[in-house]
């Protein structure tokens, strides 16, 4: 099955999109059950269940296949293809119980858009608006959604994996992470809420805001995603092997992304559903990563099916349970 999606052609996405439907689906129609965003203007969406459903299925598809380009773009892979694309919506859509349009849907497309404009500062190191424009992009992640300020962190890490230490830069990347809460900041002055807006950060800052109740098929994709993502931190030398100093510094990047938001899971000590889609980005890399890197194609084959098979538990285990009377 996975060699469905090992080129680059344009009816591959198209096997992307029919393999994810009805994943999709099976959202919608758990709708009334997941939890509301408690920011205000992802409530309003999320009351409207057409509307909703309609953007979520949307911004996924943009982010798979925008993070999919990336990996194919830079040649960080082994071969171009549709793995990460198909992989990062298996994935997120896994983690049943979250909200449809969230601060953390949202924080996503801000790094991948970060990730690409670290990937164009080691290219181009004659100019220094990237380096701007990623750590910009990774506090207005931090201002949307407080409970992933590893973003900053790895912003910083992420800086200096790409480019050599410089007063100048620094300075920069100050100013880009500042920007998002000096503008947003300005805006609530105007309109007489900083300080409700500043109560808000400093609850949520680098805390899970609420935690939900996993049951038996929520903990076994949970459990299958985490063995593929383990495999693939443990391949992480043959991930970079045959790779030239460019791709592997675009590997390390990835991987502090993932470090990072691992980082805030050990720290916090809660499972949410909303929240693991932070780790869904970075482990979708990896695992999409692993699996061509892997020379004996049944493997390969094999891990791929697990990850198709979490996805189906996650999303069809009660109806499959029920079919068969256990």
């Amino acid at each position: 099955m996975l060699q469905l999606f090992r080129n680059n052609q344009l009816h591959t996405a198209f096997f992307v999109i029919v393999a994810a439907l009805p994943f999709f689906w099976a959202w919608s129609q758990g709708f009334e059950s997941v939890k509301m965003s408690e920011q205000a203007f992802f409530r309003s969406i999320n009351q409207n269940k057409t509307v909703a459903v309609s953007v979520f299925t949307v911004l996924m598809f943009i982010q798979a296949f925008w993070l999919n380009n990336l990996i194919n773009y830079y040649r960080i892979g082994k071969k171009t293809s549709f793995y990460t694309a198909i992989i990062f919506l298996l994935i997120s859509l896994s983690f049943k119980g979250a909200a449809l349009i969230s601060p953390s849907l949202c924080s996503n497309l801000l790094i991948i858009a970060a990730v690409q404009q670290f990937f164009r500062a080691y290219d181009d190191k004659n100019t220094v608006k990237e380096i701007f424009n990623a750590a910009f992009f990774c506090s207005l992640a931090v201002v949307i959604n407080p409970e992933c300020f590893p973003y900053l962190l790895f912003t910083i890490a992420a800086w200096l994996k790409v480019r050599t230490f410089t007063i100048k830069e620094f300075v920069i990347l100050l100013l880009g992470i500042i920007a998002p809460f000096y503008l947003i900041g300005t805006y609530m002055f105007l309109n007489n809420n900083l300080l409700s807006w500043f109560s808000y950060l400093t609850a949520h800052f680098g805390r899970i805001s609420s935690t939900i109740e996993p049951d038996l098929f929520f903990w076994i994709g949970i459990s299958g995603i985490g063995f593929l993502g383990l495999i693939s931190v443990l391949n992480y030398s043959g991930i970079k092997a045959k790779t030239n100093i460019r791709e592997q510094k675009y590997i390390d990047l990835l991987f502090f992304l993932l470090f990072f938001s691992g980082l805030f899971w050990i720290m916090n000590r809660q499972i949410d559903a909303d929240s693991l889609r932070m780790l869904a980005l970075p482990l979708s890399v990896f695992v999409s990563l692993n699996l061509q890197a892997i020379k004996n194609q049944r493997l390969s084959e094999f891990q791929f099916f697990i990850l198709i098979m979490m996805a189906v538990l996650a999303n069809y285990g009660v109806q499959i349970f029920d079919l068969f009377g256990l």
